[in-house]
This record gives structure tokens, C-alpha cells and sequence, in this order.
């Protein structure tokens, strides 16, 4: 969109404008046109910069935790074409895991774990999917009594039901 100015200085200074201010329609559109502008004249540094200031105004967003560990396996490739940027993307995402953490956003946190696999799968090796499987909850089967009042005799029936827990051992 700014991009059609042809001329990356005055796109950045209007997405550096718009960002700035605390009010906008769509945030979310003129932050992606900030990061992509970055991303595409390949200034990782601005990119990095661009994240950790959206980080700053809304770390509550799994979203950008996410992206950012994204765009940091997709930026670097070492001599094998693998990725480098891997290790930049365990710090994004460990970061993002101990945020939520602290704020007791388990639903995030689970969120969180599964976007974490994924990329583990992609990139890593099965130790480092086996390291993130294992900070996943557990499910635990219970059993509980219910009583139910039985009106022809005044005496109670009941009968077991099953319910899952899960165990939240989030490390």
C-alpha cells in the first residue's frame, strides 16, 4: 500500500507516523505495512526494532509472539539451507511463554505450545519437539458420585460419571 510511493524513505516516515499514534482503525494493518516494508528492503534490524515496539503495546497477542518467531526462521539460513534463526525464534517464543506465564493465560499458553511444536517439527530436531511436548499439559480421567433423588422411596440413586482434568504442570 505505502510501497506504491516508490520511495522507501517517505513510506517509512508515514508508517513511523502512523505507528506512533496510540489511536488507529486497524492497527494490525499499518504495523504488517511497517514490518513488511522493513522485511522486503531486508533491514532485519528495523524488522527486530518494529516487534519489540508492537511487543511493548500489546504483549498480550499471541499473534505477534508468534509472527515474530516466524519471521526470525524464515530471515536467517545457514550453508545447509536450514534454519539459523532458530535460536532467535526459542528466545522469541520462551519470552512469549514465560509473559503468559506470568499473567496465568494458560489458554495462551497452550496456544502458544502448539504454534512452538510446529515450528520445532519444521526446523528442529525431535529432542527439541520432544523438550516443548513435554511442557503440554496432561489429561486425567476422573470419576465423580451423582446423586440423584429418587421420589418413590426417598432414597437416593446415583450412578459415576466421567470427567477429564487437566493437569496444568506448565514448567
Amino acid at each position: 500500500m505505502v510501497r506504491l510511493l516508490l520511495d522507501d524513505f517517505r513510506a517509512r516516515a508515514i508508517l513511523e507516523i502512523a505507528c506512533s499514534q496510540d489511536t488507529l482503525d486497524i492497527p494490525e494493518l499499518v504495523w504488517k505495512a511497517a514490518i513488511d516494508l522493513e522485511f522486503d528492503a531486508g533491514d532485519l534490524e528495523r524488522v527486530r526494532d518494529l516487534y519489540e515496539r508492537l511487543l511493548e503495546r500489546s504483549q498480550n497477542h499471541l499473534k505477534v509472539w508468534v509472527s515474530y518467531a516466524n519471521m526470525e526462521v524464515a530471515t536467517e539460513l545457514d550453508e545447509e539451507g536450514k534454519s539459523a534463526g532458530i535460536v532467535n525464534a526459542r528466545e522469541i517464543l520462551q519470552r512469549a511463554y514465560d509473559h503468559f506465564k506470568s499473567i496465568q493465560a494458560n489458554t495462551e499458553r497452550l496456544v502458544l505450545l502448539e504454534a512452538w511444536k510446529e515450528l520445532e517439527s519444521q526446523h528442529g530436531t525431535a529432542d527439541d519437539v520432544e523438550k516443548i511436548i513435554s511442557k503440554f499439559p496432561r489429561r486425567i480421567k476422573k470419576r465423580r458420585k451423582v446423586t440423584l433423588e429418587s421420589s418413590a422411596e426417598g432414597e437416593a440413586d446415583y450412578y459415576w460419571e466421567e470427567f477429564y482434568v487437566f493437569l496444568v504442570i506448565f514448567c
